[in-house]
């Protein structure tokens, strides 16, 4: 990498790590701890740190444990890429994980595209892409609910109309059915949105405790569908609250000037979360003892790092 655009991308994680932390980056010094974190969680964790959007290449595999004291964001980058053979790339603040190979054939003929969901989640979105249009990379924000697909022009433009008609549709979807009368009750079929628990488990439990009814789960769109009356639903509702609980697993926790983070992982994909920071509903209130606290409403969590 020629010298002059290094010192280019220093500069730029200098200025970027200042806005999260208060400090100049260059100044900074960051503890970090990981245990057989992935490779690509690793380096989004970094990337997040140095201010940028973060899109890694399917190849890049491989897990990492190691822990780093007293040391610059950007100098954590610079050793990770070169000690794991593979290279990066700064394209419109968004840093870019690949091989040498890769970077040059990928970039030709892309660009981006940011969309702005007004009635589905970003979790959901991602994977509609992912069947429609598989090749585009997808990056997200849940808290502003905002989707960046970034990929070929001809894809890039379909998944844009895809999102676009999706989310203008999904208003809310709740509709009567003519059907069997049930000691004159009337059935209506609906469907609710199970954000992070086992939908196939709910799924099982509810035709279980209601072996009359019909309900369906749609993994790519996250939904359970029921056919119940207007009471069954408001109960089913109540069930899917206390049971919808999210499945994180703590890849390494980060401290710097009195400021504590976590590795969040969730899904597949990797979030870096600051102690009394939200992540998808859920606030870290307590980092202690490499255990992670999360708080929504009354109900709360406990995560052990590495479980």
């Amino acid at each position: 990498m020629k010298k002059n655009r290094l010192f280019s991308l220093t500069l730029c994680g200098v200025l970027l790590f200042s806005l999260l932390f208060g400090v100049s980056a260059a100044d900074e010094e960051i503890d970090m701890e990981f245990k057989n974190a992935p490779l690509v969680d690793v380096f989004h964790v970094l990337g997040e740190l140095a201010g940028y959007n973060v899109l890694i290449d399917p190849t890049v595999t491989g897990t990492v444990s190691f822990y780093l004291k007293d040391l610059g964001v950007q100098q954590a980058l610079d050793l990770l890429a070169r000690t794991t053979g593979y290279s990066y790339q700064i394209v419109d603040n968004t840093l870019v994980i690949a091989s040498d190979e890769k970077l040059k054939r990928e970039f030709i003929g892309t660009e981006f595209i940011f969309l702005i969901l007004d009635n589905i989640s970003v979790d959901t979105a991602v994977d509609l892409v992912n069947i429609i249009v598989p090749d585009v990379k997808t990056f997200t924000d849940v808290d502003y609910n905002v989707i960046v697909i970034y990929g070929a022009a001809s894809e890039v433009t379909t998944a844009k109309k895809l999102l676009e008609q999706y989310d203008a549709i999904s208003k809310g979807y709740t509709f009567n059915i003519d059907g069997i009368n049930n000691d004159v009750q009337e059935l209506s079929t609906q469907s609710i949105p199970v954000n992070w628990a086992d939908g196939e488990e709910i799924l099982r439990f509810l035709q279980q405790y209601w072996p009359n009814r019909q309900f369906s789960w749609n993994e790519q769109l996250r939904l359970l569908t029921g056919t119940t009356t207007t009471a069954e639903w408001d109960e089913i509702v109540i069930i899917i609250a206390e049971k919808d609980i999210p499945n994180f697993v703590v890849k390494g926790i980060i401290t710097s000037s009195g400021k504590n983070l976590v590795l969040v992982e969730y899904r597949g994909s990797t979030t870096l979360v600051e102690q009394g920071q939200s992540f998808v509903g859920w606030t870290l209130t307590d980092i202690t003892n490499r255990k992670a606290r999360f708080v929504q409403g009354e109900r709360n969590f406990v995560i052990e790092m590495g479980r």
